[in-house]
C-alpha cells in the first residue's frame, strides 16, 4: 500500500505541478508558486507526526547516553565534498568536457594520496 502511495505521488507530481503552477502563475503571480508549498508542508508535517513512530526495540541513544559523533569520517567527507566542488567549478570554467586537465587534476590527486 505504501508503494502504490508514492508511486501516485511519482505519477502525478510532474503533471499536476505544471498546470497548478502555470494556473496560478496567470491568475495571481509567480510569488504563489512558492507560497503554495506552505499548506503542503504543514499536512506533510502534520501526518508525519500522527502516522510514522519508531517502534519499541528502536531506542534513540543522547549523547548523554553515548552516542558519538564520527569527527573524522564528517572532516573526509568536507574534504572531499570541497575538492569535488573545485574540480567541478574548474571543468565548468575551463570547459571541462574537453579539457583534459580538469579530469586528470582529481585522477592524479587520489593516485598520489593512496600510493603505497
Amino acid at each position: 500500500m505504501a508503494m502504490a502511495i508514492f508511486g501516485m505521488g511519482v505519477v502525478l507530481a510532474p503533471v499536476i505541478g505544471p498546470t497548478l503552477g502555470g494556473w496560478l502563475t496567470d491568475s495571481y503571480s509567480w510569488r504563489w508558486i512558492f507560497l503554495i508549498n506552505i499548506p503542503v508542508g504543514v499536512v506533510s508535517l502534520i501526518l508525519t507526526t500522527f502516522l510514522i513512530f519508531d517502534p519499541p526495540f528502536l531506542v534513540r541513544r543522547g549523547f548523554k547516553d553515548g552516542a558519538r559523533i564520527d569527527f573524522i569520517g564528517l572532516g573526509l567527507l568536507s574534504v572531499g565534498l570541497g575538492f569535488l566542488q573545485v574540480v567541478l567549478d574548474k571543468g565548468q570554467r575551463e570547459d571541462g568536457s574537453n579539457h583534459t586537465s580538469s579530469w586528470r587534476a582529481p585522477r592524479f590527486r587520489w593516485w598520489g594520496w593512496w600510493r603505497p
